[in-house]
Formats: C-alpha cells, sequence, structure tokens
C-alpha cells in the first residue's frame, strides 16, 4: 500500500513520494537567488510575481496531482471543488491570524515545492491568506523541515499526521455529510485532555469552508450513501442460505474495498461511513490487509 491503511475515522492523509521534476527544479534556481537577494518588501513581491508561472507549470502541477490521483488534497474531491490551485500552504503574501491580526507572509517560501499542496479553487479561496500559529513563528528564511516542524499551525496539514483529527458524519437531520471533529462527541471531562486537537479540527473545517460549499456536501453525502447501500446489502444476506451468502458477499467486501482505497475519491468518507453504519464482521473484512 501506498499509504497507511485507514481504520475508518481519520481524514486521508496525502504520501508524499520523490520530488518534483528536475527540470522544474532548474528552473527554480534563478527565482530563489532573486528572491533571496531582495532587500525590501517591494523587490520581493516584484520578483515573486515575476516568477508566479513557476508554482502554475505544468511540470510542477501535473507532478502534484499525482500524488493524490487528481484530487484535492484538503477534500478528496476530484470534480466537486472547482479547478484545481497550487495552493501556498504557509501564505506567500501576508499572513492573517484567528484574531484578524495581519502581518508579513512567508516570502522565502514562494517557490520551495515542499509549501505547495493541491487544493480544489472554492476551499482555496476561502484560506485566503488563513494561517493561525500558536505560539511564535518562525524567523525568516527557516526552510528546513526541522525548523517548520518547530511552529505550531492551527490548519491541519493534508500532509501530516493531523489529518487524523477530522472526520465525516451525518450528525443531524439534514442528511448532509459533514466533516466533524473526531473528538466532537466526546464527553466534556475527556474532551478537555483534546482541546488543543479539537480546536486545529475546528479551525480547518471553518477556514476552508468544508462544510459551507454545496456541491462538496452533495458530492459527500452521494458517497456515504452509495456506501450505505453496499452494507444494506451486505445484511440482507444475513437471510439468505448460506450458498447464497457465499456467492453474493464477496462482490460487496470487494466494492467497499475499492471505495477506501487510496486512490479512491472520498475515501475517507467511505471509510467513515463503514467504521461507523457497518456490522463488525464487515469492518474487518474491509480494513484486512490485503496479503
Amino acid at each position: 500500500m501506498r499509504a497507511k491503511e485507514l481504520k475508518g475515522y481519520e481524514l486521508r492523509q496525502v504520501i508524499i513520494q520523490g520530488t518534483p521534476p528536475q527540470a522544474w527544479i532548474d528552473k527554480t534556481e534563478a527565482a530563489s537567488t532573486e528572491l533571496c537577494a531582495a532587500t525590501t518588501v517591494e523587490e520581493r513581491e516584484t520578483v515573486i510575481e515575476k516568477y508566479k508561472r513557476l508554482w502554475q507549470d505544468p511540470l510542477l502541477k501535473n507532478w502534484l496531482l499525482q500524488q493524490f490521483n487528481n484530487k484535492c488534497w484538503y477534500t478528496e474531491a476530484q470534480d466537486s471543488v472547482s479547478a484545481y490551485h497550487v495552493d501556498h500552504f504557509r501564505p506567500k503574501g501576508r499572513v492573517t491570524d484567528a484574531s484578524g491580526n495581519q502581518s508579513g507572509g512567508y516570502w522565502w517560501l514562494a517557490f520551495e515545492w515542499k509549501n505547495y499542496r493541491i487544493s480544489g479553487q472554492l476551499p482555496n479561496i476561502r484560506k485566503k491568506d488563513l494561517f493561525h500559529i500558536n505560539g511564535t513563528r518562525l524567523p525568516q528564511l527557516a526552510v528546513d523541515d526541522n525548523d517548520l516542524t518547530l511552529e505550531a499551525p492551527e490548519l491541519i496539514d493534508p500532509i501530516g499526521h493531523d489529518t487524523r483529527h477530522i472526520t465525516y458524519d451525518i450528525p443531524d437531520d439534514s442528511g448532509d455529510c459533514l466533516a466533524v471533529s473526531v473528538h466532537e462527541t466526546l464527553e466534556e471531562s475527556q474532551r478537555q485532555y483534546y482541546a488543543i486537537d479539537h480546536g486545529k479540527a475546528q479551525y480547518t473545517i471553518d477556514v476552508l469552508g468544508l462544510n459551507k460549499i454545496p456541491t462538496l456536501k452533495a458530492k459527500r453525502t452521494e458517497f456515504w450513501n452509495m456506501c450505505t447501500a453496499e452494507i444494506q446489502k451486505y445484511e440482507n444476506t444475513c437471510t439468505a442460505p448460506h450458498v447464497m451468502q457465499s456467492v453474493l458477499r464477496p462482490g460487496i467486501i470487494k466494492n467497499l474495498r475499492k471505495m477506501v482505497m487510496y486512490e479512491a475519491e472520498f475515501s475517507s468518507i467511505s471509510a467513515a461511513c463503514i467504521n461507523k453504519n457497518a456490522p463488525k464482521p464487515l469492518v474487518d473484512e474491509v480494513f484486512a490487509p490485503l496479503g
């Protein structure tokens, strides 16, 4: 498997393999050199504008899209969040924190491919420059991976382990499949131990508008309902003769396994639905490691 197995409760983590094409990396050298030589905000903005086509380059964009089978990294959608943008996870121009305070952006990461994420246009427009940091921001020119881990963004990174704090459910009578914090249903006495993680999940859901984009909600709900239908088929076999169970169940299990594969659209929605609604024998079959 390319990625760790889903356990049925988490937003899918994007696993990066390799590096962008060398031809694209070579193109960034002049831009990076010129950017680091700039000494004023105006000069930096001019350099970034001059070379902005670098992160729009098909060489880079196609490589990024291949990492997650042409899915938005924040939503797992393929067509319900409009066109794809190459998003700067840490905003390059300016940063707006949770209180609305603004400061200079991470301009030195403008051409750093490790700061790029594939985002649907709709969540990317909502995200804009919103990027709250808990604690102290990194000093300028900190680009090393080890340095970046010392910073504590409130926004969950789709390539990080914190994706496990978001899941999906149909929590109310609206019938809509919504993104929710995995800690939402905990008793208050227990949730206090996950306050930071719960806050990150809520901030991410709000900033990206995960429950505010109608086309995205509709598509998620469609996949949830498809998964529910497969579960119902499995449950219906319980009253069938043994020979029919042995004929019907493998096909249902195969269908559900396809729905939770890394490459599948909305795989985390399907996994959450199975984990919540399927009988344990079916859950065990779907998530059993493939030998």
